[in-house]
């Protein structure tokens, strides 16, 4: 097979009743000129290697937001922030201010 392309100069929509499925057997990339909107019930993301988010700015809104990373989490919610390890903990930088 050859390379395909479809091509509109105005609005392009595609709509599909179940399930939309893409597959690229090497790389696929999605460029958009604007904003790039995504809109869904949940998203996941899976990567067997490295999920990359590379910004000028990172916003992330939400009710809690957790890192885990092997025996150690971070969880920040609108009740406080929970730092957890199986390992030891440093805090490098300036004089941390505790309860001020």
């Amino acid at each position: 097979m050859g390379t395909g392309l479809i091509q509109s100069n105005d609005n392009f929509s595609i709509h599909a009743p179940v399930n939309l499925v893409f597959t690229a057997g090497v790389e696929r990339f999605d460029t958009t000129g604007g904003n790039h909107f995504i809109t869904s019930g949940s998203t996941y993301m899976k990567s067997s290697d490295v999920v990359q988010v590379v910004a000028a700015h990172c916003h992330v809104f939400a009710a809690d937001i957790q890192l885990v990373a092997g025996g150690s989490s971070i969880k920040v919610t609108n009740g406080g922030i929970e730092i957890s390890s199986s390992g030891r903990v440093s805090i490098n930088g300036s004089p941390v201010k505790l309860n001020c």
